[in-house]
């Protein structure tokens, strides 16, 4: 699999360091209320927003960055449910956790605003 050292300048783009600023705060969400990761999971729809390719999320993945699968959660559902991890095919319906090694990785960058959708606020 691939390496697990910090992301440099060189391995990221714009794209990429943005994603990761997504990824990085649904993961510190998910660890600071103690809740599994998955339940804080960034659909695909997220990613490609702020201009991720497949090619791009493959790579996280095949990194060990990130896990993904498919989501398969019903409005019966007490909680999101999700199909296998790490299936080749990556869907309308994928969603995305940071893995720690992933966390561990992720490209430190100063501060920038991070604008959350429900809450309405940076």
């Amino acid at each position: 699999m691939g390496s697990l050292h910090p992301i440099s300048s060189a391995d990221r783009g714009p794209a990429l360091a943005a994603a990761y600023s997504v990824l990085l705060h649904a993961w510190e969400r998910a660890h600071d209320c103690h809740a599994d990761p998955w339940e804080f999971a960034v659909e695909v729809a997220d990613l490609r927003a702020v201009g991720l390719t497949t090619t791009e999320l493959r790579w996280l993945a095949r990194q060990g960055y990130v896990h993904h699968a498919e989501e398969r959660t019903k409005l019966k559902d007490k909680q999101r449910v999700f199909g296998p991890r790490d299936r080749a095919v990556i869907s309308k319906k994928s969603a995305f956790v940071l893995t720690a090694a992933g966390a561990k990785a992720a490209p430190y960058q100063p501060q920038v605003p991070f604008y959350d959708r429900e809450l309405r606020q940076l």
